[in-house]
C-alpha cells in the first residue's frame, strides 16, 4: 500500500517530478529550461461517458521550473489543509465521496489557492471541446470517418500548441503527459501514433506522450480541474459550493476552441491516410 510519502520510491515530490521531467524529454539542459524551449502539455478529459452532451480535453503547459515547483506548492497546499491527494473533482461529490467530507468554506479555501498557483505557473491553460450531439451527426453522415470524440479533441489540443508555437517561435516539439488510469488511453496512443506518422511530412510540434498516476503529478490534478471548470462552463452550471473559484482559472492565457464540421472531416481525413 502507498503511503502518503511515498512518490513512486522517491523521497519527495520535488525528486519524483524532477526524474518524470528529465525520462519524459530527455534533457536536464539547463539551457533548455525555459518557456522558448521546455514547454510541455498536461491533459485530462471530462464528459466522456455517452450521456455528457460535451466531450472536453484540457489542461495547462508549463515549463520545467513551474512543472517543479507547481507540484511542490500543491502538496504543501493539501498537507497543510490535511487533505489526501488526488485533488479529483468527481470524488466531491457528496455525501458519499472521498473529499464529499469538505465543508463549502473549505472547498473555497482549496480552490482559491490552487487557482492561484496554476496561473502563477502555467504558461496557458488549453481546451479542446466537442459537442456530441452535433459528433453524432457527423459520424451519420459521415460513418468512414473513424475517430472518437476524445481522439478529435487530443488532435485540435496538438494543433493549439503548433499554432502557439509558431506564434512563439518555439521550434522544438511539444510532449504531453495524461493519466494512465484514462478510459480512453488506448485511443490516445493510437491517435499520437497517426499524428507522427503524418508529422514526417507535415511537422506540427508533435512530441513525444506518457502516462503517470495523477498522485505523483499536481499538474495531472490541476488538468482534471480544469478539463471539469470548461465542460461545467459549457454545459451553463453556476461555479458555487466552494468552487467559484475555478471559473477564475480562465480568466489569464487560456486557449479554448470548439470543434466544427469541416476541422472533424478535414484531419480525420487526414490521419486515415496514415493508419495501418
Amino acid at each position: 500500500m502507498k503511503s502518503e510519502n511515498d512518490f513512486g520510491g522517491f523521497p519527495s515530490i520535488e525528486e519524483y517530478l524532477k526524474y518524470l521531467w528529465f525520462t519524459m524529454h530527455h534533457s536536464d539542459d539547463p539551457n533548455r529550461q525555459a518557456w522558448a524551449f521546455s514547454v510541455r502539455c498536461y491533459l485530462d478529459e471530462s464528459g466522456t461517458h455517452d450521456q455528457s452532451p460535451y466531450t472536453v480535453v484540457a489542461g495547462l503547459c508549463l515549463n520545467r521550473n513551474s512543472f517543479i515547483s507547481l507540484g511542490k506548492l500543491w502538496n504543501e497546499l493539501l498537507r497543510d489543509m490535511q487533505i489526501k491527494p488526488p485533488v479529483h473533482m468527481k470524488e466531491f461529490g457528496r455525501p458519499n465521496g472521498r473529499l464529499g467530507y469538505l465543508t463549502d468554506a473549505q472547498r473555497y479555501l482549496l480552490f482559491a489557492n490552487i487557482t492561484a498557483i496554476i496561473n502563477s505557473h502555467k504558461v496557458y491553460s488549453i481546451a479542446a471541446t466537442m459537442d456530441q450531439k452535433q459528433f453524432k451527426e457527423i459520424c451519420r453522415l459521415h460513418p468512414k470517418k473513424e475517430m472518437s470524440s476524445y481522439g478529435m479533441c487530443f488532435v485540435l489540443c496538438a494543433y493549439i500548441n503548433h499554432k502557439q508555437a509558431e506564434y512563439k517561435k518555439y521550434s522544438h516539439n511539444i510532449a504531453f503527459l495524461m493519466s494512465e488510469i484514462s478510459e480512453h488511453k488506448g485511443q490516445i496512443l493510437a491517435t499520437h501514433a497517426e499524428m507522427k506518422e503524418c508529422q514526417k511530412t507535415n511537422p506540427f510540434h508533435m512530441g513525444s506522450i506518457s502516462f503517470d498516476d495523477p498522485i505523483n503529478v499536481p499538474a495531472l490534478q490541476a488538468a482534471d480541474i480544469i478539463a471539469w471548470g470548461v465542460r461545467k462552463r459549457l454545459m451553463e452550471e453556476s461555479f458555487n459550493q466552494g468552487f467559484e473559484y475555478i471559473e477564475k482559472i480562465f480568466d489569464e492565457n487560456h486557449l479554448e476552441y470548439p470543434y466544427l464540421e469541416e476541422h472533424f472531416l478535414g484531419i480525420s481525413q487526414a490521419l486515415m491516410k496514415y493508419r495501418k
